[in-house]
């Protein structure tokens, strides 16, 4: 039997359980959907990035798993640090978001497309958001941006439609491309100063943007670097909220040492203070301060008698500045006296001075002249009363000293008498002197050149602007030739001497002295001056021919010191600020050229500012007198003309007059900064309506005569609970609030520190604990009225001993407190516990709140040991005590202490460990015991402060780093035992000019510097010891076997020897030197055991005598050694020459049986060559370590694969020219390497394929911002995956003709900018290889055959051309770019889906010729789109193919068209007319929805076939239309009237029809429905069946699967139409038994009842009926068990007279169904 078409096994999920997924979504992070609709994402760390609509709870994905439920709300719980790429696109459902605090970061197209969001706060936590991380979010209406964001991505917003005002937070530097494009209700945003770059199209499409806030100034907003097409932006309303504090009202005195000392107010709203300072009331202010509190003490640059200005202003948080105070002068009345010096000559003759110790002084400053009445320049601050000048000194030559003591506050006391000595220099070395020329190189510069002297490593440059005058070292150079290229003046005559210096710094005999003039290119302009039409200085000159610009100068005199006011590029410039009327300024200006080298100066021109006439306006007629309460009042009379006047006072006749007011009226009473009885001189003067002021008043002199009503308060004093000073007085009658004045001697200055109400008053702030402190009081009545004063009372302050505030256990038999006032107790015995664990500090108080309170460190006596990490990151330690007793100290101590100033380590300690001072940036002096041996590396690291130290006597080693980047180190202190300077360690230390050795010269010979020490090997080394032993002579013999013996002379009251040994690789800080031996007895050789010894290693010794009482003496010379007895390799033969960038590259044959080469380095030919590297390879290159210009000398050896190492090659040299610093480089493929130079290039070399990366290129992380330009040389074939992606600085590309493939993710977000050109031999473009980049144009070549999936999205191109070559293109290449136009392949290309999906600027494409398909969403939200032609050989056109194409005027579909997918043509809102060709079958579901304008449609076919076609559902606006039938009947096949059924034995689907007339045979055509079971595309279809039958039963069907089938007959070529497609569903087989039917019979009323026998495990049954003999059934209804074993049904619907079949099936409790029972049952209704 056969059963109709229903779709029975959509009666399951009926009865099936609520669906639930979950799964993993990060390393460490998983997802649970409930059935509720919320998504919940756990576990911590960073969650997986997916591609567009992958991620596994998008409404696709889920609809695919046969899960209904729709993401609604997500939750995402504490720890996930990184929402990932695409995580919630496209979950249209979701309405909801809850980020937690633990987030960092949010992906790349996080939420894009999620169109049910409507809102959404961004924790404080989140640094970033990702491109298009909310993108086409059109229901979202409120973004919250959390306050710790820093960067927001390109398109972040970008078509957020609804959103109508946001708020960026501070902090946020940049506005990226496209962020807020098409934000089209965005009304309003608040911008912060932070922003410096808006970036192209941000605000494009804008048009509802009216109100713009920025928390910046003005200036600060035109300062932004602003991107094209910002219009909505720019023609907004801008508010400006910047705005700085009020003025702080500033007083002046001095202090106890005499020092100029400032006090103002508490400004509202001020973070900070700037204090400038002048020395005339007029002159240059410049900042001398920034602080916090209310008051400064100038304690630096400042001479006795001197007579200072100062002003104040506060900054806000952001660093807004506010309004100036008044200018206040103080004069500096000095306390030490002067030294008395004498001067004379040491030994070798330098200057020696000589004084009496001062009392009160703690050190002293030694300047130094050249002439008696020269400029005096400080040579040194030392803290004895003796110093000798041992640098920049001159045989012959006199110098003039001064001398002054210093308090231990800085502050100087008065110079001594000036002391002249000449230098009477020993005997200089045997170098003779260089023969030097001088002349000019092409920019005019002196140039020097010098014949080599013998013997000479070095050259030394000396200058002076005169011949006899102080010669300055300026250069030292290894080569024979010098060019002066700074500090040069045009026309200025520079003289210079030369010596050389052998390589251990002795100095040769000075050269002549030769003299250059500096003759510059650019010649001087000739300058006007003039005033303008404000009478302001305006100057005017001639274009110097090659200047790019000119800088203009000014000073207050023709002599005066002249600064730098203006760059500018024309030839014109107004003084327009900090001028007054009447001055005249002198100004000179000079032309620069591009590479900013400076012309000659012009002459000085001179103007006098002449303020604009003041108009028609007369002076006013001032009078003066007091108000009622005393007060200056002013009256005139009204001048005509005027709209307000200005008050001017001062406060003498001839004084500064200062703008007090502005009125509008005619009388002012002056109410502020008045005192009792002094006299105050005002001026008047009218302004008109547009401010042109008018004539001054004459001077009227006002005197303040208070009236004072109020009696004197009787004061008490006391202190409160806390020690403070307390004051406590009777109410006073009349008195509205009362004033307290301090001072802090009975007689000194009282300033006022509080306005009260009440009757009393605590000092809580500037009180230091034992300090006395006086005061009084007096009333004021409510208009400000003072009363008289109090009598004056003194409280001294008592601070009661400080609380606890945290304490514990640090040690076994060590505790720990901290009290309130920061002081920070370790107590105890024995050792304290290291506070280090994976890389974390643990102590107990490293608690932020803890360890921020520390302003105080004291160990105890009885701690022995203080622990790692002890006191690391205490920013606010400023002291420490340390206790005898302490014997070592672990590392970190004090590292980030970045407070602390000077530490003692005590007597006693041997070892520190590394990182001890790190990061102690404030660090100025530190004491080291003799008992130290031992110090770790990076001991004084970044120690910037750090002016001198000396290394205690027992130190042997100074460890790798232990100084680097101490950049005020100026001297430094090695004792006589030190055996090596590891690697770097006095790296960057710029400001090292004394090093003191106290052993002898020949001691230091023997000291090992290692590499990265320049410093120390440039400055002075001064030693202070003498010989103590001889050196031995060191000889090394080799035996057969290749064993070392050594052997060396006895030296004479030697009690033994240590022996030293290095070798080659000891350290990643390079060879260091070990103790290989020490002989207490009088041995004089030693064979070095060959158990100790590697093959193919080398070694160096040194041997130096010992006395008995541990005094050494210098070394012996090295002896070398490489171990390799048996050398059975050739000695390759080496070529050198230079690479590209300019270094030395080596490359030879080669040798055979070799496994690798070692290449070794030296400085010259017979010098000590050191290994520089080991290759496999026969070249290598060297890249580092190289001085611009030096020779380099180079020998290679090969070694086997056992380590043994052949003959070195003859020597072969090169001579390296910088080319730009190599800043990193790297491997990136098997033969391809990469290099970054400090310009910013990075460069691609070798041959074949560049490496992939995952995410990202080995340069990314580190160098990010350096990279401006990437150039990949000839030889690379291919660029590597993700190899350039997000080098967002990048502003050129160069790619070689060798490249035939570009990788995914190969230039993804590069701003490339400008035209990009592909070269010719490229074939593939990798998928997202250029996604998000930025480019004006894209040339593509001819020989590109490949562009991967979405290789071009977000992409900036405006127009491209495809080379007809290419023959793939794939999914979403083109996603979302900006293309207005696009030519494509004329044919033979196959095109990926959604191609153009979002290109909405796209208004024109040509498709290719051939194309047959076009796939779904390939043109999906082009809004712009208005001409597209289909080609004719298309017969499929995939779902939403052209959705919200709503600028499309018409659809043509081709003949031969077949189908249209669901959507393809849904929101054409502008098409009119669509004409559809007779040969399609079938409309896709919603194909036409919402083509609201479309009025016609014209079919091929005739009005039949018209009513044939398959339409879906939710087509209306197609079916309303007015119909066009232009086709005509024709002769063809009938359409086949299919039917479909089942198969009851096994649940197959059945086909069957009638037979058409004419037909030979008929196809059956079958696809797969969709995941839930909706109708599949056209192209879905396969032919299963091509035979002359009218049935089929579809053996192939896999169960519990939904199947699509249509019929078409055949004759010859003549095909009819196909039938209407149908669905079936393909049962399981039966796994019930059939249900038995026992009879059939009719009841009283004629209505037949059906019984069957009860099947074991059914849940369900379903009756059956047919009408047509059996043929076919159709379902009657659902019956439930009843417990008995047999169930009656009966018809109710049966009519009389016709005859039924009936049968039965049943379903179990899974849906599973049984076969069909019954059929024959067969009954006639009564």
């Amino acid at each position: 039997m056969l059963l109709s078409a229903l779709p029975l096994g959509m009666v399951d999920t009926a009865y099936a359980a609520a669906a639930l997924a979950s799964g993993k979504c990060g390393d460490s992070a998983t997802w649970t959907l409930d059935s509720t609709g919320t998504l919940t994402i756990s576990g911590t760390g960073p969650m997986y990035g997916y591609s567009l609509f992958k991620n596994p709870w998008c409404d696709s994905a889920l609809r695919s798993s046969g899960i209904s439920t729709r993401v609604k709300n997500v939750e995402i719980s504490s720890g996930v640090t990184t929402l990932g790429a695409y995580a919630f696109s496209a979950c249209d459902s979701m309405t909801g978001v809850s980020l937690p605090e633990t987030l960092l970061a949010v992906g790349e197209s996080c939420f894009q497309s999620s169109y049910g969001l409507h809102n959404i706060s961004i924790p404080n936590s989140v640094r970033s958001l990702g491109d298009c991380a909310f993108s086409s979010c059109n229901g979202l209406t409120r973004v919250t941006l959390g306050s710790g964001l820093k960067g927001i991505g390109g398109q972040a917003f970008k078509e957020c439609s609804s959103l109508s005002s946001i708020v960026i937070p501070e902090g946020v530097t940049a506005i990226e491309f496209s962020t807020f494009e098409d934000c089209s209700n965005l009304m309003e945003i608040t911008i912060p100063r932070t922003v410096t770059s808006i970036g192209r199209w941000a605000f494009d499409g804008c048009y509802g943007l009216s109100k713009v806030t920025f928390t910046g100034t003005r200036s600060q907003w035109n300062a932004i670097d602003m991107g094209d097409d910002n219009d909505p932006l720019l023609s907004a309303n801008i508010t400006f909220a910047g705005s700085g504090p009020a003025a702080p009202t500033v007083t002046a005195g001095t202090d106890s040492q005499g020092r100029p000392t400032l006090k103002w107010n508490a400004v509202t709203g001020a973070a900070k203070y700037e204090v400038y300072r002048a020395r005339s009331m007029n002159g240059d202010y410049i900042k001398y301060s920034t602080v916090t509190g209310t008051s400064y003490t100038n304690i630096s640059y400042i001479e006795d008698g001197n007579t200072y200005y100062y002003k104040v202003r506060a900054l806000d948080a952001n660093g807004t500045a506010g309004a100036w105070s008044s200018v206040v002068s103080v004069t500096y009345k000095q306390t030490l006296p002067a030294p008395s010096v004498t001067g004379g000559n040491d030994s070798q003759g330098r200057p020696t001075l000589k004084w009496n110790a001062v009392t009160g002084a703690a050190k002293y400053e030694v300047y130094r002249a050249r002439s008696m009445n020269g400029d005096y320049i400080k040579y040194s601050t030392v803290t004895g009363t003796s110093y000798t000048n041992i640098s920049y000194i001159e045989d012959g030559n006199t110098y003039y000293y001064k001398v002054r003591a210093l308090d231990a506050s800085g502050t100087a006391g008065a110079w001594s008498s000036i002391v002249s000595v000449t230098y009477r220099a020993a005997s200089t070395g045997n170098l003779s002197a260089p023969a030097v020329t001088g002349g000019n190189d092409s920019q005019g510069r002196p140039t020097l050149r010098w014949k080599a002297v013998s013997g000479a490593a070095k050259y030394e440059v000396y200058r002076a602007r005169s011949k006899d005058g102080d010669y300055i070292k300026y250069s030292t150079v290894t080569g024979t030739s010098y060019t002066n290229i700074s500090y040069i003046e045009n026309g200025n005559t520079y003289y210079y001497k030369v010596r050389a210096l052998d390589a251990d710094g002795t100095a040769g005999a000075w050269s002549s002295i030769v003299s250059v003039t500096y003759k510059q290119t650019l010649s001087a302009p000739t300058v006007t001056g003039g005033n303008d039409s404000q009478g302001r200085p305006t100057l005017k000159w001639n274009t110097v021919t090659g200047a790019a610009k000119y800088e203009v100068y000014r000073a207050r005199s023709l002599n005066g010191d002249y600064i730098k006011y203006s760059t500018v590029t024309g030839t014109s410039y107004t003084n327009t600020s900090y001028i007054e009327n009447g001055n005249t300024y002198y100004y000179k200006v000079r032309a620069l050229k591009s590479d900013g080298t400076a012309g000659a100066w012009s002459s000085i021109v001179s103007v006098t500012y002449r303020a604009a006439s003041t108009g028609t306006l007369p002076a006013p007629t001032v009078t003066g007198g007091n108000d009622a309460q005393g007060r200056p009042t002013l009256k005139w009379n009204a001048v005509s003309g005027a709209a307000k006047y200005e008050v001017y006072r001062a406060r003498s006749m001839n004084g500064d007059y200062i703008k007090y007011s502005t009125v509008t009226g005619t009388s002012y009473t002056n109410t502020s900064y008045i005192e009792d009885g002094n006299t105050y001189y005002y001026k008047v003067r009218a302004l008109k309506s547009d401010g042109t002021a008018g004539a001054w008043s004459s001077i009227v002199a006002v005197t303040y005569q208070p009236k004072q009503t109020l009696t004197a308060p009787t004061v008490t004093g006391g202190n409160d609970s806390q020690g403070r000073p307390t004051l406590k007085w009777n109410a006073v009658t009349g008195a509205a609030k009362y004033e307290v004045y301090r001072a802090r001697s009975l007689n000194g200055d009282y300033i006022k520190y509080s306005t009260v109400t009440g009757t009393s008053y605590t000092n809580t702030s500037y009180i230091e604990n034992g300090n006395t402190y006086y005061y009084k009081v007096r009333a004021l009545k409510s208009d400000g009225t003072a009363g008289a004063w109090s009598s004056i009372v003194s409280v001294t302050y008592r601070k009661p001993a400080a609380a606890t505030v945290a304490s514990g256990k640090c040690g076994d038999s060590a505790k720990w407190k901290l009290d309130a006032e920061g002081t920070l107790t370790i107590s105890g015995t024995g050792a304290t516990y290291d506070f280090f664990n994976d890389y974390n500090c643990t102590a107990p108080w490293y608690d932020a709140e803890l360890r921020l309170q520390i302003k105080k460190a004291v160990v105890n006596k009885g701690i022995t040991y203080v622990g790692t990490c002890a006191f690391t990151d205490c920013a606010e330690l400023t002291s420490v005590s340390l206790p005898a007793g302490l014997q070592t100290m672990g590392a970190s101590v004090f590292k980030d202490c970045t407070s602390l100033t000077s530490v003692t380590i005590p007597d006693g300690v041997t070892f520190i460990s590394g990182d001890f001072f790190r990061g102690c940036t404030s660090l100025k002096s530190v004491t080291l015991p003799d008992s130290l041996r031992n110090a770790g590396g990076c001991t004084f690291k970044d120690c910037a402060s750090l002016t001198s130290v000396r290394l205690p006597a027992n130190l042997r080693d100074i460890t790798w780093w232990m100084f680097k980047d101490c950049t005020s180190l100026t001297s430094v202190t090695i004792p006589r035992g030190t055996v090596e300077v590891k690697k770097e360690a006095f790296d960057g230390c710029t400001s090292l000019k004394n090093v003191t050795f106290t052993g002898s010269a020949a001691d230091w010979k023997g000291v090992t510097i290692r590499p990265g020490n320049t410093a120390l090997t440039s400055a002075a080394i001064k030693c202070t010891g003498s010989t103590v032993l001889t050196a031995p002579t060191l000889t090394l013999s080799v035996s057969k076997k290749g064993q070392p013996t050594l052997k060396w002379s006895a030296v004479s009251g030697a009690a033994g020897y240590q022996l030293w040994c290095s070798y080659d690789g000891g350290d990643d800080y390079g060879p260091s030197y070990r103790w290989l031996a020490n002989n207490d007895k009088i041995a004089t050789s030693y064979t070095v055991p060959a158990d100790t010894l590697k093959k193919g290693r080398t070694y160096t010794y040194k041997v130096r005598a010992v006395t008995s009482s541990g005094a050494v003496s210098s070394f012996s010379k090295e002896v070398t050694f490489t171990y390799n007895p048996a050398a059975s390799l050739a000695a390759p033969t080496v070529t050198a020459g230079i690479d590209d960038q300019g270094y030395p590259a080596l490359t030879w044959p080669a040798v055979p049986d070799a496994a690798r080469y070692e290449v070794y380095r030296a400085a010259s030919e017979d010098g000590n060559f050191a290994q520089l590297a080991a290759v496999t390879s026969n070249s290598y290159t060297n890249s580092a370590v190289l001085t611009d210009g030096a020779a380099y000398y180079y020998k290679v050896r090969a070694l086997d694969s056992d380590g043994e190492a052949g003959p070195f090659s003859d020597v072969v040299s090169v001579i390296y020219t910088a080319r730009p610093a190599l800043v990193a480089s790297g491997k990136c493929g098997d033969s391809a390497s990469w290099k970054l130079d400090a310009e910013g290039t990075l460069t691609i070399t070798g041959a074949g394929p560049m490496a992939d990366y995952g995410a990202y290129g080995p340069w990314y992380i580190a160098h990010l911002t350096d990279i401006k330009k990437v150039v990949v040389q000839e030889g690379v074939t291919t660029i590597g995956d993700h190899a350039f992606a997000n080098l967002s600085y990048v502003t050129s590309v160069t790619i070689p003709s060798s490249i035939t493939s570009i990788g995914a993710h190969a230039f993804e977000k590069c701003r490339l900018g400008g035209a990009v050109t592909l070269p010719e031999g490229l074939t593939t473009i990798g998928s997202s290889a250029f996604s998000g980049s930025y480019m004006d144009s894209l040339t593509l070549p001819e020989s590109l055959r490949t562009i991967g999936n979405s290789a071009f999205l977000y992409c900036s191109l405006r127009e491209l051309t495809i080379p007809d070559g290419v023959t793939s293109i794939g999914t979403g290449a083109f996603y979302n770019a900006s293309l207005i136009s696009v030519k494509l392949p004329a044919s033979g290309v196959t095109l990926g889906d959604s191609l153009f999906q979002e290109c909405e600027k796209l208004t024109e494409v040509t498709l290719p010729a051939d194309l047959t398909v076009i796939g779904p969403s390939m043109f999906e939200n082009c809004g712009s789109l208005k001409n597209v032609t289909i080609p004719s050989g298309v017969t499929h056109i995939g779902n939403a193919a052209f959705a919200a194409c709503e600028a499309l005027p018409e659809i043509r579909l081709p003949d031969g068209m077949e189908a249209l997918g669901s959507e393809a043509f849904v929101g054409c809102r502008a098409v009119t007319k669509v004409y559809i060709p007779r040969s399609l079958t079938s409309i896709g579901e919603a194909a036409f929805r919402i083509c609201e304008g479309l009025t016609d449609v014209y079919y091929g076919g005739t009005a039949a076939e018209w009513l044939a076609i398959s339409v879906a559902d939710r087509n209306d606006p197609l079916l309303n239309a007015a119909l066009h039938c232009t086709g005509q009947s024709a002769s063809r096949l009938d359409v086949p009237a299919m039917t479909l059924g089942e198969d009851c034995s096994d649940g197959k689907p059945t086909v069957w029809w009638p037979a058409v007339t004419g037909a030979e045979r008929y196809e059956i055509w079958r696809a797969q429905a969709a995941s839930d079971g909706s109708a599949p595309a056209a192209s879905a279809y396969t032919l299963i069946v091509s035979a002359d039958v009218t049935f089929h039963k579809d053996t192939t069907a896999e169960a519990d699967t939904w199947y699509y089938y249509k019929v078409r007959a055949v004759s010859g070529s003549t095909y009819s139409d196909f039938s209407q497609a149908a669905r079936r569903y393909c049962e399981a087989p039966p796994t019930m038994d059939t249900p038995e039917i026992t009879s059939l019979e009719l009841d009283d009323s004629g209505k037949p009842v059906l019984t069957w026998r009860t099947v074991e495990g059914a849940a369900r049954y379903q009756v059956f009926r047919s009408e047509d003999n059996g043929f076919s059934y159709s379902p009657m209804g659902t019956v439930l068990p009843t417990g008995s074993d047999t169930i009656t049904w009966t018809d109710t619907t049966a009519v009389s007279g016709t005859g039924y079949y009936y049968g039965v099936g049943c379903y179990d409790d899974n849906g599973h169904y049984s076969s069909f029972g019954g059929g024959e049952w067969w009954v006639t209704a009564r």
